[in-house]
């Protein structure tokens, strides 16, 4: 149960990054795309198919990074869930008396 909630929270994590990488490319990059450089810098422009290469690093980058998920291995330390430690610890105390 405790390696399913950190799987959890690893995917959570990835996703997060997915959707900055994603932001930072579309904050960079669309208004390039759109000409934003053409009149102060003599006439910069991106090419259609620079743009479309850039798209498919992008997706690439979103992809390798979620792909990086099938490496996650749980922590040997833990095998059992919270409430279970709590339970198997209240059964075995050294202050307890069973007389």
């Amino acid at each position: 149960m405790a390696a399913a909630i950190q799987l959890g929270r690893k995917v959570m994590g990835r996703i997060k990054l997915n959707l900055f990488w994603a932001f930072a490319y579309n904050t960079a990059l669309i208004p390039v795309a759109a000409g934003i450089l053409y009149p102060p810098l003599y006439g910069i422009t991106f090419r259609p198919e620079f743009a479309g290469l850039a798209m498919a690093l992008s997706s690439v980058t979103v992809i390798s990074l979620s792909l990086l998920l099938k490496r996650y291995t749980p922590p040997c330390n833990v095998t059992e869930s919270r409430s279970e430690q709590y339970f198997i610890n209240s059964q075995i105390s050294p202050q307890s008396n069973h007389l």
